[in-house]
């Protein structure tokens, strides 16, 4: 299943007009195919559009603060920060590193 896009603008189901500031990348966007390679690319074109939009002032404006939008988040998921990331990637590379059987 996939959302109503258009390169990665969520399109309004009846009129097919963009809806401004919802944007779609991934499996929701294209179906289930491709791997994170895949994703990575479809993110990027995603984003690219999201610029582009910002510069000509089609976002519309922010209906809470940052503070209040990331305190609503962070009530519902664990919101991993960059540093987090950091440790979670350090981990997964040493976990996908070779080892020597022998040892």
């Amino acid at each position: 299943m996939t959302v109503l896009n258009q390169d990665g603008r969520v399109l309004d189901s009846e009129t097919h007009e963009p809806l401004p500031g919802v944007y779609a990348a991934g499996w929701i966007k294209r179906g289930p195919s491709g791997v994170i390679g895949t994703n990575k690319k479809c993110a990027q074109e995603t984003t690219a559009l999201l610029l582009e939009d910002f510069a000509a002032g089609r976002l519309p404006e922010p209906s809470v603060s940052t503070d209040e939008l990331l305190a609503e988040l962070r009530a519902k998921v664990d919101v991993v920060d960059y540093s987090g990331w950091e440790a979670i990637d350090a981990h997964e590379r040493a976990l996908g590193e070779p080892t020597d059987a022998r040892a």
